[in-house]
Formats: structure tokens, sequence, C-alpha cells
């Protein structure tokens, strides 16, 4: 055997050393925890740097190596790790699976196994006759491309050439809401029109409503037409677009070919399944997996379906997750009185195919709408869509400890609005809420994606910045600094400047406290202000 296979052998045993690991690691936190299985774990770590130290790779011995001493100091500290030492030895397992299995970009935060993984936003149509609208700002700064097209004619050619994302239609046309009606009911039928379309109007009566329903509208607005509301109907509505496998179902069931049944019917309804026949498993499957509804089937043999059912639902990670449960006529009765799990839909099997797959569907599509606006109420500030402090501090205080694995420095930054104060006192709290808004979209125009931001308080934006020191942080502050500042805030008949002080904290190891982090911040921030006022 040559050294080539010989590596390549080394390798392998790597991979599935790794993949052991990684099984033993869910099972104890997930199923049951159990100190032997942990033992077993740290015996296959020590295999792995044997085999690490034969593939002349440095990165991989390192991460190895400390994933080996990690668990063997978790053994010697006895009893279940700590949560700390839990979440080191999960972000160890996954930069490995990055060096060793994906070879791709997979992040260690919880954030994209949470949400919907997002393709670029598609281009809009906004047919309207008012050039000056103001929603079409409102759509850019979005992130979405917009076609604005003034006349009725010049829609109806465009929507033959190609096929938007979506289109909003203004019925206030001089030609009157028939010919706007008349231009959506005659591209159904001429080219199978798809997109959802979006109905403005200043009229409210269920006439103009009834006839916007049997033109096939998804969605009615009555001017004056609030922004946010419509980007938050227009997000939803475009979720199948924007979000790869978009619903997904997690099947539990202990018998293989029902199962199966089941998720071949849902993947021709273009819902990605998985199946589970251990039930035992099924914590760990809803980790992985991020399912939007789970379909359990009562009748299992190895735990009692109904308390599985309640143990799942008194999950911190699934208290919100929709169930479908499945059980035989005679158990109705017993599950009707016993059975309390908030959200969940009781069918009777056998259920036919077809609506099953129509119940489901109509649990999905409200799950994922309500999902997405938890997360925007629960982990989004709502005048510049960034995140809230609460989530900010929670992925800052995970990447840091993920530190020397996947990053080797994280940089916050810490930017005060310094006259936001002075701007809300003269123009108005609303005025001052825009100049918010434009000043976030600015900031989304120079951030990469794994730059995340917040608004930390009333006039506080923070950014974590990985892998980025020294003269190229200074650049990218600077750069920062000049796009809040450069340009007047048009806002109505009003055009304001927008002064900052910008403080920078950096970490280069997991022993700095992410609190601590952002009160370095915070100080050079207040330096940066002082330094301001002393010329």
């Amino acid at each position: 055997m040559n050294q080539a296979d010989s590596q390549n052998g080394q390798h392998a045993m790597l991979v599935n050393h790794l993949k052991l690991i990684d099984d033993l690691w869910q099972k104890l936190f997930y199923v049951k925890w159990n100190a032997k299985s942990f033992a077993m774990m740290g015996r296959l770590s020590q295999d792995m740097v044997q085999f690490a130290q034969n593939q002349n790779n440095g990165q991989l011995l390192k991460l190895v190596t400390q994933l080996e001493h990690h668990v063997r100091s978790c053994l010697a500290a006895g009893g279940v790790p700590q949560d700390t030492d839990r979440q080191r030895l999960t972000a160890l397992i996954d930069a490995l699976h990055h060096g060793l299995v994906t070879e791709k970009s997979m992040a260690l935060s919880e954030e994209p196994r949470t949400r919907p993984r997002l393709a670029p936003l598609p281009e809009i149509f906004l047919v309207t006759p008012d050039e000056k609208t103001p929603l079409l700002a409102k759509l850019e700064d979005a992130g979405y491309r917009v076609r604005l097209i003034a006349d009725l004619t010049q829609a109806e050619e465009r929507l033959h050439e190609r096929m938007p994302g979506a289109i909003l239609l203004d019925m206030d046309f001089p030609e009157g809401p028939e010919k706007a009606l008349w231009l959506i009911a005659s591209l159904r039928a001429q080219i199978n029109l798809r997109a959802p379309v979006l109905i403005l109007t200043e009229r409210n009566d269920m006439t103009a409503r009834l006839d916007a329903v049997r033109i096939g509208s998804a969605a009615y607005f009555t001017k004056p037409v609030d922004p946010d509301d419509l980007l938050g109907v227009l997000g939803e509505l475009l979720l199948p677009q924007t979000a790869q496998d978009y619903y997904r179902v997690l099947i539990v069931n202990d018998r293989p070919t029902e199962a199966w049944e089941m998720a071949g019917a849902f993947e021709e309804q273009g819902i990605t399944p998985l199946v589970v026949i251990q039930p035992l498993q099924v914590l760990q499957d809803i980790h992985r997996f991020r399912p939007d509804l789970l379909l359990i089937d009562l009748d299992i043999k190895e735990i009692n379906g109904a308390e599985l059912t309640q143990m799942i639902a008194q999950h911190r990670e699934c208290d919100i997750l929709p169930m479908v449960l499945l059980c035989f006529q005679a158990d109705m009765a017993h599950y009707l009185t016993n059975l309390n799990v908030a959200g969940a839909t009781l069918m009777i099997k056998p259920v036919p195919t077809s609506y099953l797959c129509w119940e489901v569907k109509q649990r999905l599509r409200r799950s994922r709408s309500m999902r997405v606006k938890l997360n925007m109420l629960t982990d989004n500030d709502v005048v510049s869509g960034f995140f809230n402090r609460r989530r900010f501090l929670m992925l800052l205080e995970q990447s840091l400890e993920t530190m020397g694995l996947r990053i080797q420095s994280l940089a916050v930054l810490f930017i005060m609005l310094d006259n936001l104060r002075s701007i809300r006192d003269t123009a108005g709290v609303a005025t001052a809420d825009e100049v918010i808004g434009q000043a976030a979209s600015r900031l989304r125009q120079v951030l990469a994606s794994d730059q995340q931001a917040s608004r930390f308080s009333d006039a506080i934006f923070t950014i974590m910045i990985p892998d980025v020191a020294g003269e190229p942080l200074i650049k990218l502050t600077r750069r920062i600094r000049d796009v809040l500042e450069t340009g007047f805030y048009k806002i109505g008949e009003q055009a304001l400047l927008l002064r900052v002080n910008v403080g920078i904290a950096v970490a280069i190891d997991r022993s700095q406290d992410h609190l601590m982090l952002i009160q370095r911040a915070d100080s050079a921030c207040g330096m940066a202000r002082e330094g301001k006022s002393d010329r």
C-alpha cells in the first residue's frame, strides 16, 4: 500500500470515528445519559488523534487534539457536562464535520438550522400610476429587485415576457379598477399566471374585495398602505420561492412500509419528509431536521404514543411545533378525554392519502407563517429589522464559545447614533424611526453575510465581525462610519444628517466574556466621542 492509499484509509477512519462520536453524543444528549457511552467517546477521540497524526494537516490535528482533551476533561470532572462544556463539545464536533465531511460552510450557531435557508429575493413588479410611490424605496431597502410599471398596457407586455416573484397591483388607475382586474384575469387564462398578486386600493367595500378574490388575489391592502405590514405579508407569500426544503415533516411511525408510503405521498406534494422508525430518537431528529410539523402515529410499540407526544410538547424547542396525531377509531374517545397537547390535530386511521396531504399542507402553511412572525417578534427590532439586544448577546456568546475552531478572531463594533435624540426632539418620533430604518439599510449594503448586526438600544447599533482584524478592520469601520454620515436622510420634505461614533473591541480566544467584550466596545465608543469633542 502506497502513502496516498494509507492517508486515504486514515481519512476514512477519521470520518467513521467522527460519525460514531456524533451519533453517541446526540443519543447521550437527547435520548439518555450514560457514563459508559461517554467513556466510549473518549476512546474514539483518542483513536482519532492517532489517525490525524498521519494526515499532514496541522489544523485537523489541532481540532482532534482539542476534542480529545475536552472529552477527557469532562470525563475527569464526572457526571453530565456543564452547559458551556456541552456547547464547546458540540462546536468541536461541528468544526470537524466542516473539515472532514462537508468541506462547506456550516454555521455553528442554531440560526441556519432553525430558520428557512433563503435564496436571493425574487423580482417584484409594482404596477401603479403613482411613479413617486414611497413603496418603491421600502421594497428596495428590504432587498427586493423592483420594476416600477406605471401603465397597464406595458404591464401586460412585461408579464408576457417574464414572470416576476410577485405582483403588487394598484387598482386606482385612471382607466378604472375593471381594467386592472381584467388584466390579471386574462393573464391567468393566457399564460397560467402563478405569481401571487397583492391588491392595493382606496376601496374597502365587500364588492371590491370579492372582485379581487375572483381574479385570484393573494392579499388585499387598503390605502394608505402600511409598508411594514405589506413587507410581512409579501415575505410569507414568497417563502416557497426563497426557502429551500420549504416544508419539512417528521414522520414518527415504527411500521416502515406505512411510514414510507406517507413519505412518498408528501414528496409528490413538494414536502420534504423524514421518517423516524425508533421513537426514542425523536428529539435527536427534531434537532437535526428542524421540521415544520410532526406526524405521529400514536399506535407505536416501543413507547406509549400519548406519553411520547406530551414529552415532545414539553420540550422548549418543540413547544410551538404543530402535530398531527393518528389513532384508531376505537381509541379516539380515550385520547379526546386524556390527551392534552396544545395545537395538535387528532385524525382516525386509516386516513385517505389525499385528505392527509391536504390537512398537513394547511397546517404547514399556518405554522410556517406563525414561525416567521414569532421569529420577527422575538429576535428582531421592528424599526431596523436587525437582531434585538437579547438575540445579539446570545449569538455573541455562542460565537465566542467557538473561537479557535471556525473563527480565529471576533470584533464587536459599537455604533452610537450621536444626534438621534436631537432629531427625535425636533422632528418627532416617526422621523427618528425613519432615520434608523434608512441607517440600517445603508449598513446592509456594507456588511457581509457573516457580519451580524443588532439594534442594541435606542441609538446604538452593534455588529459582530469574525476573522477581520488589524488594518482591514480599521478600513471597514471607517467605511461603516462614512456610509452612515455621508449624504442626507430624506424624510418627506426634510433632509437630515446623522453623526455617529464607533468603538471597537476584539477577542482572539474564548476566555473573553461576551459582556466584557461589549463593555470594552462601549468604552472605546465613549473615547471616540470625547476625542471628537476635544477637537
